[in-house]
């Protein structure tokens, strides 16, 4: 299965764009969910990351777990 950020990579979108549109002030809060640390991410930056790839927020999940 891809990473995280394979898919990010595979589409052309930037660390920078993801966190943006997450509403982080830096890459680096986008940085810490594409490197296995996505315990405190909420239901709503899921959803938001699921609409930017085209997944469900259940299909992002097993991107995150792995």
């Amino acid at each position: 299965m891809k990473s995280l950020k394979e898919l990010r990579e595979e589409r052309g979108i930037t660390q920078q764009h993801m966190a943006d549109i997450l509403g982080y002030s830096s890459k680096s809060g986008y940085f810490m969910l594409e490197n296995g640390n996505p315990q405190n991410i909420s239901l709503g930056k899921l959803t938001i990351i699921a609409k930017e790839f085209n997944l469900t927020v259940e299909e992002l999940k097993n991107f995150l777990i792995n």
